[in-house]
């Protein structure tokens, strides 16, 4: 028998040994059934009408080899990937939408990040700042790594996710567009928690500076990520991860 046949044998569910004499792995079956919990930001059974879009804007490039947080701006190419990031915001809103939240951490990159931003949208919304966004440390990831052993900045963050997730309020009678700009830590606890995955898998995800994330939260309470870390609108020669 060739080898191309015993490729064929094994992608049908065939137990021949693959060539070399390697036996086939099994496929992976996870131990729960994914079950989702209808009740998980506390709002089931309210008459919401609305859905909530979030984007989740990771800051750009910064400094990193300075004595203070406040001396960690925004590099040259953080700023400009940063513009790059505003025109891909406004030119979504050609799908019909106006934008209608913006909100930063208290990080100066986050802020210098969302001041760029903020040209490219509606010049009526009035930027917020939540020092629950800042970065930090949310979860011991797994696989666990040395230095990170403990999740100093849990209960915060975890704030932060309870005030921003959920489900439009009953008064709210239009789709929400809302724009928080943080950090990839912060950002990459959040789709975990959305999507109801185990928290500990924040650290398995990467994201590029000035990266998009897009979470959708509907009347029902149910969740679709539309996209994670999407930087495709960003020149291939301005894309980093520091």
């Amino acid at each position: 028998m060739s080898a191309f046949s015993r490729i064929i044998i094994l992608s049908l569910g065939g137990g021949a040994a693959f060539a070399g004499g390697a036996q086939a792995n099994h496929f992976f079956r996870p131990e729960n059934d994914g079950s989702w919990d209808s009740n998980w930001d506390g709002r089931k059974g309210q008459k919401s009408t609305a859905t909530r879009h979030l984007y989740l804007i990771r800051h750009g490039q910064y400094l990193q080899n300075v004595e203070s947080r406040d001396q960690k701006k925004l590099t040259d190419l953080g700023k400009k990937q940063l513009n790059e990031t505003g025109k891909y915001l406004q030119s979504l809103q050609s799908l019909g939408f106006t934008y209608t939240r913006l909100t930063h951490s208290t990080l100066i990159r986050a802020i210098e990040s969302c001041d760029i931003i903020s040209k490219y949208l509606p010049k009526e919304l009035e930027k917020e700042v939540d020092a629950d966004l800042s970065e930090g440390m949310p979860w011991v990831p797994s696989p666990r790594r040395e230095s990170l052993l403990e999740a100093t900045d849990y209960d915060r963050i975890e704030r932060a996710f309870r005030t921003y997730f959920h489900r439009a309020d009953p008064e709210q009678t239009k789709d929400s567009h809302e724009v928080i700009v943080c950090h990839a830590n912060v950002i990459r606890y959040f789709v975990c928690r959305v999507l109801q995955v185990p928290p500990a898998a924040w650290l398995r995800m990467s994201l590029l500076n000035g990266s998009v994330t897009t979470i959708l939260i509907r009347p029902t309470g149910n969740v679709t990520v539309s996209g994670v870390g999407e930087i495709g609108f960003m020149p291939r020669g301005m894309r980093s991860v520091n």
